[in-house]
């Protein structure tokens, strides 16, 4: 792993605690106010991947990932937080902007989701939120991006439906329970 040169300066300056600087690479999610009840249309897979994670962590599981994809605006975001929430599980945020509010790159993003999974690796009851994680790939090409739409149609259902949510596990040791939630799976291969 290539150390950026702008992380020696964060590690350098001084700070009140270690939360004040673990904050430079992720935080706190804000709580959700809704309940797996509000996603009647993903309700089944909401309780599974609630009750995955909850056994995740009953059995000291090193590491799972979920990948939620879909639309823009369709509440993927907002699901993460709530199935992290009925998991009974602290939820946090990899980093998109830094202290001044300019946007990441997606190599800066990757490495703070790097070192906020250090940070979170002794905590059995976090888990952590990478959102918009399309923005670490680089883009396909469009010709690459007209095969897989229509792939995407080939497979879809009869029905017309597509429920817009995909889980995915794996070990990554003693890594936090992780999300991702993104509206370009393709780029997230």
């Amino acid at each position: 792993m290539k150390v950026s040169e702008k992380l020696p300066p964060v590690l350098m300056r001084e700070y009140r605690d270690e939360s004040e600087l673990m904050a430079v690479f992720t935080r706190p999610s804000a709580k959700s106010t809704l309940t797996l009840d509000d996603f009647a249309f993903a309700q089944d897979d909401a309780r599974m991947l609630s009750a995955l994670l909850r056994n995740a962590v009953a059995r000291k599981e090193p590491g799972v990932n979920i990948l939620l994809y879909g639309p823009p605006g369709t509440g993927k975001t907002e699901l993460a937080k709530v199935v992290a929430q009925a998991a009974g599980l602290e939820l946090y945020e990899v980093e998109y902007a830094d202290r001044d509010g300019n946007s990441l790159s997606g190599r800066d993003r990757y490495r703070s989701l790097q070192i906020a999974q250090v940070f979170l690796k002794g905590s059995a009851q976090a888990a952590l939120l990478f959102d918009e994680v399309e923005d670490v790939f680089p883009p396909i090409s469009s010709e690459a991006a007209q095969l897989m739409a229509r792939a995407e149609q080939v497979a879809a259902p009869a029905s017309g439906s597509v429920s817009g949510t995909a889980g995915s596990t794996r070990s990554l040791g003693d890594q936090p329970r992780a999300h991702a939630a993104g509206d370009q799976p393709h780029r997230a291969d």
